[in-house]
């Protein structure tokens, strides 16, 4: 058994997930999986396979087979006794379910990995966009206010300006313009990081809101800055 060789692959697979290359990165998935098959010493090696399969399934929307993924993932990671990775599949779980507006399956999930106190700022962050889209938001300013802190002790500053934007968007207090102003701030490092997904995300937040205000000039501005970021990010992918 070439394992030197499923390193390769997984690894390859794993970078190009990172750049949202995700069919190339599902076929070296696949072809590390292969070379060890379901044979009972690797089953941990087993599971982060198809842990990685799954989430690239999420990323292409093909929820069904994300899900099979991922159940299969935490079966084999409850087999090797891996605690960390148990969470770790639970937490791709609680993200699958987000990403399809299924809130308390979501939240039924991620609750359980809260539970370990696990990735902290990102499990906080996801935990309350669900309580606030079912309309717990005593529940959801209380992680919020915990992933901050937590965000600080980790020094994350990526989620740090995810939970600010999340807050800023459910606060009632705060104008449309003062919303602009958290999103323009983190705008900032997300294109020093190339994170240019997260800056058309919120573009489009940001233009649907002003629509709805009847700020149409605001609402052309980042509805074109949504579009503008979409043709970076196909260009940069093209390049890649």
């Amino acid at each position: 058994m070439n394992l030197k060789k499923q390193k390769f692959h997984y690894r390859v697979g794993f970078v190009y997930y990172d750049i949202r290359k995700n069919i190339l990165s599902i076929d070296h998935v696949r072809k590390a999986q292969n070379i060890f098959g379901q044979d009972e010493a690797y089953i941990r090696k087993y599971a982060d396979c198809e842990n990685l399969l799954g989430i690239n399934c999420i990323a292409l929307k093909h929820y069904e087979e994300a899900e099979e993924h991922l159940l299969t993932a935490l079966d084999y990671a409850v087999k090797s006794n891996d605690q960390e990775l148990v969470l770790h599949v639970k937490y791709n779980l609680g993200y699958l379910y987000s990403e399809q507006n299924l809130s308390e399956v979501a939240i039924n999930r991620l609750v359980e990995v809260k539970e370990y106190n696990f990735n902290s700022c990102k499990t906080n962050f996801l935990l309350a966009r669900e309580y606030f889209k079912t309309n717990q938001n005593e529940q959801a300013l209380f992680l919020l206010e915990e992933g901050i802190k937590s965000c600080h002790n980790l020094k994350n500053t990526e989620y740090l300006h995810h939970l600010s934007i999340l807050k800023a968007f459910y606060s009632p207090e705060l104008e449309t313009s003062q919303v602009e102003s958290v999103v323009q701030e983190a705008n900032v490092y997300f294109k020093k990081e190339g994170l240019w997904y997260f800056i058309q995300e919120y573009a489009e937040r940001l233009a649907k809101r002003f629509y709805e205000e009847q700020n149409y000039e605001k609402s052309s501005y980042y509805f074109n800055l949504s579009y503008e970021t979409k043709e970076t990010i196909f260009e940069l992918e093209a390049l890649k």
